[in-house]
């Protein structure tokens, strides 16, 4: 197995009930991958939103391959795949 960087950097915005980007979220958002097919995730896979965007540019999984989910979760958020 190989580490590949997941390319471009994954984004995660915030977003309130209506849809809008809830530009003063500072939110700790954690990435994981939901079907692996055997691969990890590894690099940062926390990080704060800034203006509520969390950019993740240091992603990698072990395996090289296609067809990964990723989950986005954040404390007192609803998770999204």
């Amino acid at each position: 197995s190989s580490d590949a960087t997941l390319a471009p950097p994954i984004t995660v915005a915030i977003r309130d009930a209506r849809g809008n980007l809830v530009t003063s979220s500072t939110a700790a958002v954690t990435l994981s991958l939901v079907s692996g097919n055997g691969a990890t995730l590894s690099g940062g896979a926390t990080r704060a939103a800034v203006n509520g965007v969390a950019t993740f540019g240091d992603l990698r999984v072990t395996r090289v391959g296609t067809g990964y989910q990723l989950r986005a979760t954040a404390e007192g958020m609803s998770a999204a795949t």
